[in-house]
């Protein structure tokens, strides 16, 4: 496929650069050296509990398990997922027990800050049908909050990851409860251990870098005792995109690279990724361009190599996409939200893909997101009125959007 593909562009440049009286260019490719090995999680893309609760169908309120509306299901059949994230918002402890069993017994929970207080019909075991109705191999990156209890943890690292047969490390099996409930092979997960904690709206909760650190050790070792090979990704700051802010300073007592090199001196031995959140836009807006998004990311592999003395760790770019910013004159950022999918939108992010393919030390992303904001591969009709000026005519030829009643 890689050498039909260079055939193709190096026949349409012969072509192009003969028709216009300049010389053709000669490309080498060497075979025998390989810039890293393929890894498809390179390819992977982030689902958000909050948003996909439209995933659900009308269910007897006394069923434990939420059955999934069929057109969305047939829309994405075939959608190959090889790293699947799973995320909820870390403003607040949320316990994942709480949405598991019967629909009408799940208390009403808030999962990030924008969500409206109600009972979860797509739960844990909805959203694992969910995706792996997208794919039977799908490997996932679990989103751990930092504020849950261990305990909680503990039973979660066994209710996704270990044989229904294994004799369970406390009074409740979790892995048969899974199997009972219709998920019977476990997954194969990394944990990521907090999402963008150090953020404006979770800052609060995390006062210091040393205070994520030490909910990372209760969290790590939660994990490994029920599964001692267990694999985690930490974060970098979440802010490291952002124009620097002075109140980050003062907060944090450094500069948005002072989180990652704690991170590594740390808990350096107990990762085996930092993650990093790329949102990239045009030159002069908050949000940076592509080519800035490497040489921020470049600087933390560098911190990587200094201060543990090796490249084991590598980076997680858990979350990147086209952040869509209100241009003058617009009132609301869904005006802009064709951003996301417009021909500068694809093409930006295909340029990110690229770059990270080719970096040796990335070694797996998952895009953002599945169904969120304006990055869906679908988008419902109820959310497409709330943009008053949704340019469908700027939407990108196979961009993938559909639009759902």
């Amino acid at each position: 496929m890689i050498r039909s593909l260079l055939s193709i562009f190096l026949l349409a440049g012969t072509i192009s650069a003969g028709a216009h009286g300049l010389s053709p260019v000669i490309m080498t490719v060497d075979e025998t050296i390989a810039i890293k090995p393929w890894d498809p999680g390179i390819i992977g893309i982030t689902f958000d509990q909050a948003s996909d609760q439209s995933l659900v169908s009308k269910t007897d309120a006394a069923s434990s398990v939420s059955a999934l509306r069929d057109d969305i299901l047939s829309l994405v059949r075939g959608f190959s997922i090889d790293l699947a994230r799973c995320t909820v918002h870390t403003t607040t402890s949320m316990p994942w027990k709480d949405r598991i069993g019967p629909l009408r017994q799940r208390p009403p929970q808030k999962l990030t800050p924008w969500d409206t207080l109600g009972p979860k019909d797509f739960g844990i075991v909805e959203q694992l049908n969910y995706i792996r109705h997208l794919d039977r191999r799908v490997k996932m990156a679990w989103i751990i909050n930092p504020l849950d209890d261990p305990n909680d943890v503990a039973d979660l690292a066994e209710f996704l990851c270990v044989a229904s047969t294994v004799k369970p490390r406390g009074a409740v099996n979790w892995a048969a409860r899974r199997a009972a409930l219709g998920v019977i092979e476990p997954f194969d997960v990394v944990w990521e251990l907090g999402n963008e904690s150090d953020g404006s709206e979770n800052s609060e909760r995390f006062p210091s870098f040393q205070f994520y650190i030490e909910r990372c050790q209760l969290m790590i070792r939660a994990v490994r005792s029920v599964l001692p090979k267990a694999k985690f990704a930490a974060q970098a700051s979440s802010m490291q995109g952002h124009v620097y802010k002075p109140e980050y300073k003062a907060k944090y007592g450094g500069t948005w690279e002072e989180f990652h090199r704690t991170v590594l001196r740390e808990i350096g031995d107990d990762i085996d990724y930092i993650t990093t959140h790329t949102y990239f836009g045009k030159s002069g807006g908050g949000y940076l361009p592509g080519s800035w998004w490497e040489n921020r990311q470049d600087r933390i592999i560098n911190d990587i190599k200094s201060i543990t003395g090796t490249n084991r760790i590598k980076i997680y770019n858990s979350e990147y996409g086209v952040w869509p910013e209100k241009r003058p004159g617009q009132t609301t950022w869904q005006q802009e939200w064709y951003a996301t999918h417009s021909l500068a939108g694809c093409l930006a992010v295909g340029d990110w893909i690229v770059r990270n393919i080719n970096n040796p030390d990335v070694a797996i992303a998952t895009m953002h997101c599945f169904t969120s904001g304006p990055w869906g591969v679908y988008k419902h009709r109820t959310t497409m009125k709330r943009v008053k000026r949704y340019d469908a005519h700027r939407i990108a030829p196979g961009s993938s959007i559909f639009l759902l009643s």
